[in-house]
């Protein structure tokens, strides 16, 4: 164990303990298309596009009665679009799609802003347009995620509770 090692001081007090499984990138036109077959299953999305060469998150969002597709074509979510356009001009933009699977917990519309808000709080640039969640975290529950799959926008690990530093 080393001093800057940070452990989970109750692993078993947990209450949200998932894998997110992110879909390649894919554009507005695949999503539209129905040629993303993970629409289907993920409750999270990101839009993403490259910044000299690197993947970063512009927007962290959730679904949870909806697909992400059926998401985007409502109009708060097209003058999202429309605001990252004006922004970034130069820019391609992409959305990958996050399908949660839980060690810990189950499927609810609380546990999935739960993991939202984790999302945006840990992995915020001044890149992003997300108004919520950006400047502190404030989750009623131990949360652990580990992404997987696509993970060049976020972070591999992240959790949010009650930690001790390796001394």
């Amino acid at each position: 164990m080393t001093e800057n090692e940070y452990y989970i001081a109750w692993p078993e007090a947990i209450d949200i303990d998932v894998n997110i499984e992110w879909s390649q990138p894919y554009t507005h036109e695949v999503l539209f298309s129905e040629l993303a077959p993970e629409d289907e299953t993920a409750y999270l999305y990101s839009i993403v596009a490259k910044f000299e060469k690197e993947w970063t998150p512009l927007y962290i969002g959730m679904v949870y009665d909806q697909s992400v597709s059926e998401r985007h074509k409502s109009e708060d979510h097209k003058a999202r679009m429309d605001l990252l356009k004006q922004r970034y001009k130069d820019k391609l933009f992409y959305v990958t799609l996050g399908t949660p699977s839980f060690k810990k917990g189950r499927i609810s519309s609380s546990a999935i802003k739960a993991i939202e808000q984790l999302l945006t709080y840990c992995n915020w640039s001044d890149k992003m347009i997300n108004e919520k969640n950006i400047e502190y975290c404030a989750i009623s529950s131990q949360v652990r995620i580990l992404n997987k799959g696509f993970i060049e926008h976020v972070c591999e690990e992240t959790a949010y509770g009650v930690f001790y530093r390796g001394a």
